[in-house]
C-alpha cells in the first residue's frame, strides 16, 4: 500500500483526471441503467444494478482518494497552479458522482 502512495505522490492532477474519467464512464452506465428501467422493469437483473453501483461506488472511492492526495499533496508544496486545476477537475468530477447519486436513487424508487 505504500508503493501505491508513493507512487500517486506529487500526482494529484493525474489522479483527478481519472476520477473524472470514472466519474463520466460511470454516469454513462447509470444513464443505461436508467434507460433500461425505464423500457422495460422486469427485464434488468440484480446484476446490472450491482454493476452499476459498483461503479459508482469505485468512482467516488476515486474522486475521494484524489481529494486526499490533493490536500497532502498542498501540504507538500505542490505547484499552485497544478493544485489549481486538479482541483477544478475534481469538482467536475465530484459534481458528476453526486448527479449519479440522484440519478440511481430516483431510478431505483421509480421503480416501485
Amino acid at each position: 500500500m505504500s508503493r501505491l502512495s508513493t507512487y500517486f505522490h506529487r500526482r494529484s492532477l493525474t489522479l483527478a483526471c481519472v476520477a473524472l474519467c470514472l466519474s463520466v464512464f460511470a454516469a454513462l452506465q447509470v444513464i443505461e441503467f436508467a434507460v433500461g428501467l425505464s423500457k422495460s422493469p422486469d427485464s434488468l437483473s440484480l446484476f446490472s444494478l450491482v454493476w452499476t453501483v459498483s461503479w459508482c461506488v469505485g468512482a467516488f472511492g476515486v474522486g475521494m482518494h484524489a481529494i486526499w492526495n490533493l490536500i497532502l499533496d498542498v501540504e507538500r508544496g505542490y505547484s499552485p497552479s497544478r493544485c489549481q486545476s486538479a482541483a477544478v477537475v475534481l469538482f467536475f468530477a465530484l459534481v458528476v458522482s453526486g448527479w449519479l447519486v440522484y440519478r440511481l436513487i430516483t431510478a431505483v424508487v421509480g421503480l416501485r
